[in-house]
């Protein structure tokens, strides 16, 4: 199934993984572009209050941060805990993110979704092996600090990595 699968956005792609993942669960999604956002600010804040409590992590989305040829995790700028119901943090947050990219391109997306609270393991999954380009899928996680962004802003020099060598995982 996954080898027809084409990945888009980060948003795009958690949002077609999110129905056919059997084992795992993908947080609630909310998305949109920067053309979306320059018109409709207001309403977009107002949908974000909506449909979440408590706090949210603005997350980057944009199109080229992962491709089928390369995987630019932790490139962009992501918020984490902000208040959901605080336009004003909101806003700015957003803004930021969308700086980030430093290009104007409309078709750029942020992405909200709940702040992960007690987390146990986190960390990134790439289908090549990132040094030498062999053909692994290389889960590089990180178990003892309890916090999400660590391996992606590459700020835990105690993370883990596995390799599953693809050839031989059906």
């Amino acid at each position: 199934m996954l080898n027809k699968f084409k990945f888009d956005s980060k948003a795009s792609t958690l949002s077609k993984l999110k129905p056919i993942l059997k084992r795992s669960t993908i947080l609630k999604i909310y998305s949109f572009n920067r053309e979306r956002w320059n018109t409709n600010k207001n309403e977009i804040i107002k949908k974000i209050k909506t449909i979440f409590n408590g706090e949210v992590i603005v997350r980057s989305s944009a199109i080229d941060e992962d491709t089928t040829k390369k995987s630019q995790a932790g490139k962009y700028l992501s918020l984490s805990s902000i208040n959901s119901k605080n336009t004003k943090k909101l806003n700015r947050s957003i803004n930021k993110v969308f700086k980030s990219y430093k290009n104007n391109n409309l078709k750029n997306e942020v992405l909200i979704q709940p702040m992960l609270k007690n987390v146990s393991s986190s960390g990134v999954l790439f289908t090549y092996d990132n040094e030498t380009g062999s053909p692994y899928y290389c889960i590089e996680y990180d178990e003892l600090t309890g916090f999400t962004d660590t391996v992606t802003a590459g700020s835990n020099d105690k993370s883990r990595t596995l390799y599953v060598l693809r050839s031989r995982y059906k």
